[in-house]
């Protein structure tokens, strides 16, 4: 049975992680990224292990390019939204089928990373990889076998005792962002990359309109995306959808149709293809402009990278 299938029929993600799952109480499942299920979504109580039984949300899992490469360098200067010198941003240069030693940004915002020292397939500009301090975006990398991006921004976050946590039939607000779950919603955290205290609801909201947007390699200029809102803890799996809100920083007015895409940073049991965005909801302008709200019957079923633009 792939990983996939058996997740998909344990209520467990196929994540990053690899480490075991466990179960909270107050009726709500939650487990690692590739652990075993916890408690069932109507249960409650402790323990670890054993088979969820409660709503099922496969990811879609779009195809993958698959162009083979071969890559030896890619550098770049990092500051944030602040346009302060971003260090200690992990990144790799991260393939399907393998990822080059991880390299952290100095005090000036400067690094270099190298390859595998062979060709693999879509190879990608993983920028703060692990995620624990930055926002987690998963770039094209233009040219090969090298290429330097220049003056990239990148999204600082709050810290993780900032965070707010994360339970079924609740709302969670942070950094612009709120998160409701519905009652008995299964929410699945990568452990190999959060622990436990980690996996609080982190959120951050970039009007694009207030830099230059070649500064963020991570867009795709086709889709004409006007708002990045990262949701972190990245790659937690919430079933069924949550609700999506983000502060309105772009203006739009009220009763605005918004489409809400993802950036696919996430290699399986992911939502979009390596590298590139998805749509995953439809969203609109609240009726005091105040936020953009998923619609009804939407919302995300993964924690990551957002972008928003109005509806073409």
């Amino acid at each position: 049975m792939s990983c996939c299938l058996a997740a998909a029929l344990l209520l467990v993600g196929c994540g990053d992680g690899v480490d075991a799952g466990s179960s909270d109480g107050g009726g709500t499942t939650s487990a690692t990224a590739s652990g075993g299920g916890g408690a069932t979504a109507s249960g409650g109580g402790g323990g670890s292990g054993g088979a969820g039984v409660g709503p099922i949300c496969p990811a879609p899992e779009p195809k993958h390019e698959n162009n083979e490469t071969y890559m030896d360098w890619v550098e770049a200067v990092y500051i944030d939204q602040l346009g302060k010198p971003a260090a200690d941003v992990m990144t790799t240069i991260c393939a399907l089928n393998g990822c080059g030693q991880p390299v952290v940004s100095d005090a000036d915002g400067k690094m270099k990373v190298f390859g595998t020292g062979k060709a693999q397939y879509d190879y990608r500009f993983n920028v703060g990889y692990r995620s624990w301090l930055f926002a987690k975006l998963v770039a094209v990398i233009p040219t090969s076998p090298s290429h330097d991006f220049g003056v990239v921004r990148v999204i600082r976050l709050a810290p993780f005792e900032e965070g707010a946590v994360i339970l079924a039939g609740q709302q969670a607000m942070h950094g612009g962002v709120s998160l409701e779950l519905e009652a008995g919603a299964s929410v699945i955290h990568d452990g190999l990359v959060y622990d436990e205290d980690q996996r609080g609801l982190r959120g951050a909201v970039v009007n694009l309109a207030d830099f230059e947007v070649a500064q963020f390699p991570v867009l795709d200029p086709s889709l004409d995306l006007q708002v990045l809102i990262s949701v972190m803890p990245n790659g937690t799996h919430i079933c069924p959808a949550a609700k999506l809100g983000f502060d309105n920083v772009a203006g739009w007015p009220a009763g605005m149709e918004v489409d809400l895409y993802i950036n696919g940073n996430k290699t399986f049991e992911h939502h979009a293809p390596y590298g590139l965005w998805a749509q995953v909801s439809d969203a609109v302008v609240s009726e005091d402009a105040a936020e953009v709200v998923t619609k009804d019957g939407q919302g995300v079923e993964l924690l990551g990278t957002f972008a928003a633009t109005p509806k073409k």
